[in-house]
């Protein structure tokens, strides 16, 4: 997982004020399978989420532990993705999310912004 801050700019300032905090970037590619795994574990601090198929099979992902080729929502292959932002899903960006891609491997792209803390 790479983490980061974001460079400063109106985004970030906007982002920032919506969330009542200082924002970083944590970015990740998930490798995909016939095997369930965890695509981000859960983040009470993330506010926004984004998961974008980037290999050549779908993945399914799901908040529960239990995606499979019909539980959980679809990403189809070369650019599914879903977008999630605690403005419009609530605590939806903060929970885990499983995936799989039961047809064989595939990539997933993951971006969570999340309020920073230095611990």
């Amino acid at each position: 997982m790479v983490s980061s801050l974001i460079p400063q700019g109106a985004a970030l300032r906007i982002t920032e004020e919506i969330s009542g905090g200082l924002i970083e970037e944590n970015e990740t590619l998930v490798v995909t399978g016939t095997v369930q795994v965890e695509a981000v574990p859960n983040d009470p601090d993330a506010v926004s989420l984004l998961m974008i198929n980037t290999g050549s099979n779908p993945v399914m992902i799901s908040l529960g532990t239990r995606p499979s080729s019909v539980n959980g929502i679809s990403l189809l292959p070369f650019g599914g993705l879903i977008s999630l932002t605690i403005k419009d899903d609530f605590l939806l960006p903060s929970r885990a999310w499983f995936c799989i891609s039961p047809a064989g491997a595939s990539y997933l792209y993951v971006l969570r912004l999340r309020v920073y803390k230095n611990t």
